[in-house]
């Protein structure tokens, strides 16, 4: 993500932590929509119930709930990552932590 706030208007990218996106979905969903200039629809809160047409491979992973047993699941390969967080710079620790949330 360094590259991105680097090279991208700071209007043009949102972070997005997923552990908070699971944790309490409607302040992220609120954001995405007022990033995009949109009014927001209560719709939002549920997009998984919407019967609109979805064409794309996805179409199954988009007619599911938000799937929380995601947070979490890289520490099952923890004992193979040996020591990237090293290479990160210090000012990207933070970001990296929230990340593995």
């Amino acid at each position: 993500m360094a590259h991105w706030r680097c090279v991208l208007p700071k209007d043009r990218c949102v972070e997005i932590d997923y552990g908070a996106l699971v944790a309490d979905p409607e302040p992220t969903r609120r954001r995405l929509v007022e990033t995009c200039g949109l009014e927001w629809n209560e719709a939002c809160l549920t997009p998984h119930e919407s019967r609109r047409r979805i064409v794309t491979a996805s179409l199954w992973q988009a007619r599911q709930p938000i799937c929380r047993t995601s947070v979490g699941r890289w520490k099952r390969y923890e004992p193979w990552l040996g020591e990237p967080s090293a290479l990160l710079p210090a000012a990207d620790e933070g970001s990296a932590e929230a990340e593995k949330g």
